[in-house]
C-alpha cells in the first residue's frame, strides 16, 4: 500500500484529514471492494486476524503514539476519553470502547452514552438470490461466475454483469424468472442488465431482475433506491415496477427512491423522458422532463412535481449525500440506511421538522457527522448504542 494512503488513513481516523486528502481517500476506496473492506475494519478497530497484518504494515507504533498524544490533549482540554489498549502478535491493536471529541468550542452533551458501541458496524452482507434458489453472499474479493439458463452472471467487487442479449422470441410457457439483489446498510451495488442497462442499487434496497428479457419485455422491480441508465430500445420500453406506481422509459437516466414504510416516493429525471403510471383505479399517466422530480404520497397517491438540481439526488453513487432544506426527520431516515440505527427519537415535534442543508461523505465517521449536524441545527444528539435521541439545546 502506498505510504501516502497509509498516512491519509491514519489522519482520517484522527479526524485530521483535509479536503484534498479526503478526495484521494475517496478515490482509493472506490478502486475496489477490498480497500473499502479494510478501511471499515480499521475504523471499527477490529482485531480480526485478517487486519493484523494490514495494521502491521502501517507504522503502527507511530500511529498509536499520535493517537495517544491527541487523546491526552483532549483529556486536558475537554471531557475524559476512555480507551482500551490490547496487543496481538506483538502488534498493538486499538480497541475503542468510548471516544468523545468535541468539534466546537461550546459545551455539548456527549454524543456517545454507551461504552458498548461498535462505532460504524456493518454486520450484514449483500445477498444475491438467483432464480434457481441459490443464494450468494456478495462482498468477497474473489470473482464469481454463474450460469443460469442461457445467461452468464459475473460478480466482481461491487459489480454484477449479466451477459445475455434480449430474447425477442416468446417461447410457449416460458416463465420470467427473477433474481433478487438485497443490499444492507451502508452498501451499494452496480448491475449491468442483459440489454446493457446499468443500475446502481443503494443501501437497504431490494432489486428484482431477470436473467434475460423474454419477448423483448424489459421489466424489473424495485423496493428502495436505485439510479438507472437505460439502454435505448424504441421497440421495447423499460419498465420499473413498484408497489404504487410504474416508471416506463425508452432510453433515459433517472433516480427512484421508493422505500417500504416511507410515505413519500420520489422519481428524479436526469435525461430523456419517463411516463409515470399510478397503480390505482382510473390511473393517470404523468410525463416528466429532465430536471423534474415527482413526489408521490403512497397513502393517498397525491403527487407534487418540481424542478430540482438532479446532481444532488444521484451523488450517492459516489458516496456523497446532499441535503438542501430537508427536515431532520428526512435527513435521519437517509442516515439510518447508511449506519445501523434502530431507533430515532425527537423530544420535540418541531425539532423533527427543523430544516438542514449540508453534504456528507458516506465514509465519514458517524459521530463526526452527528457533531456537524449538532452545530448546524443548534440541537443536542445523544447516541446510545443503536439509538439516537434529538433534543433542543437549553
Amino acid at each position: 500500500m502506498d505510504t501516502n494512503i497509509k498516512n491519509i488513513i491514519i489522519k482520517s481516523i484522527l479526524f485530521e484529514i483535509n479536503s484534498d486528502e479526503q478526495i484521494l481517500l475517496t478515490c482509493w476506496l472506490n478502486e475496489n471492494r477490498y480497500n473499502k473492506s479494510c478501511y471499515k475494519k480499521i475504523k471499527q478497530l477490529n482485531n480480526e486476524a485478517s487486519i493484523i497484518s494490514f495494521i502491521e504494515s502501517i507504522d503502527t507504533m507511530n500511529a498509536l503514539n499520535k493517537i495517544k498524544n491527541r487523546i491526552n490533549k483532549d483529556n486536558t482540554k475537554k471531557r475524559a476519553t476512555i480507551l482500551a489498549w490490547s496487543t496481538s502478535v506483538a502488534v498493538a491493536i486499538i480497541t475503542i470502547s468510548l471516544l468523545v471529541i468535541n468539534y466546537t468550542t461550546e459545551e455539548i452533551t456527549p454524543i456517545i452514552a454507551s461504552s458498548t458501541l461498535n462505532q460504524d458496524s456493518i454486520s450484514s452482507k449483500a445477498l444475491l438470490t438467483l432464480s434457481t434458489g441459490e443464494t450468494i453472499s456478495l462482498g468477497t474479493d474473489n470473482e464469481i461466475n454463474k450460469t443460469v439458463g442461457e445467461s452468464e452472471i459475473n460478480i466482481t467487487d461491487d459489480k454484477i454483469v449479466i451477459k445475455k442479449q434480449i430474447n425477442t422470441i416468446t417461447k410457449e410457457k416460458q416463465v420470467l424468472s427473477m433474481n433478487i439483489l438485497t443490499v444492507p446498510h451502508g452498501e451499494s451495488f452496480n448491475i449491468t442488465l442483459p440489454d446493457g442497462t446499468k443500475v446502481w442499487v443503494n443501501a437497504m434496497s431490494k432489486f428484482k431482475f431477470p436473467n434475460e428479457f423474454i419477448g423483448g419485455k424489459r421489466v424489473v422491480e424495485l423496493d428502495g433506491e436505485a439510479y438507472f441508465e437505460v439502454t435505448e430500445d424504441k421497440n421495447n420500453p423499460f419498465i420499473v415496477k413498484m408497489k404504487n406506481y410504474d416508471v416506463k422509459v425508452l432510453g433515459t437516466s433517472f433516480n427512484i427512491s421508493n422505500y417500504e414504510g416511507e410515505n413519500i416516493s420520489k422519481t428524479t429525471l436526469c435525461s430523456g423522458k419517463v411516463d409515470i403510471k399510478l397503480n390505482q383505479q382510473n390511473s393517470k399517466h404523468i410525463t416528466l422532463v429532465p430536471g423534474n422530480q415527482i413526489s408521490i404520497n403512497q397513502l393517498d397517491n397525491s403527487t407534487v412535481i418540481k424542478d430540482v438540481n438532479t446532481d444532488n439526488f444521484i451523488a450517492w453513487r459516489n458516496g456523497f449525500y446532499y441535503f438542501e432544506n430537508q427536515s431532520l426527520e428526512e435527513l435521519f431516515k437517509t442516515l439510518e440506511k447508511l449506519y445501523e440505527i434502530d431507533d430515532i427519537t425527537f423530544d420535540d415535534e418541531k425539532l423533527a421538522k427543523k430544516l438542514y442543508s449540508g453534504k456528507f461523505n458516506k465514509e465519514d465517521n458517524f459521530n463526526k457527522i452527528l457533531k456537524i449536524i449538532e452545530t448546524g441545527t443548534d440541537c443536542l444528539i445523544i447516541r446510545d448504542g443503536r439509538k439516537l435521541t434529538m433534543k433542543n439545546k437549553k
